[in-house]
């Protein structure tokens, strides 16, 4: 289980996120104050049989920051969403190797700009 709070930097603020709920298949973290609102969802579950026959588990995190409006300014809002499968029986670390290695390639300081702006 992930600790009570876990911290996010967006941009160069730090946000502290509160554990709000928590079960089998996840939690939920959030934190609000009268300018932003942040959540986190964190979601387990396996997935029916593929294509393939094998049976894959799932692995979520969507985290979605909502910059309320103002009078001037239209609110704003953005998700970030990440999905690890991997089969049931497999070693869950392969799928950390490839996460690792898509990370690094969105790291890039070129690739991640290019990417949100729509390239492919």
């Amino acid at each position: 289980m992930f600790p009570n709070t876990i911290t996010l930097t967006v941009g160069s603020e730090e946000l502290t996120l509160l554990r709000v709920n928590q079960d089998n298949f996840g939690s939920e973290y959030r934190m609000t104050n009268g300018v932003r609102g942040v959540s986190m969802k964190i979601r387990h579950s396996v997935d029916k049989v593929d294509g393939d026959a094998l049976i894959l588990t799932r692995h979520n995190v969507l985290v979605e920051h909502i910059v309320y409006p103002t009078p001037t300014t239209p609110m704003r809002k953005s998700t970030c969403t990440i999905t690890l499968r991997y089969g049931k029986f497999d070693n869950p670390a392969d799928s950390s190797a490839l996460f690792d290695a898509v990370a690094a390639w969105l790291g890039g300081a070129t690739v991640l700009p290019a990417f949100v702006g729509g390239a492919n």
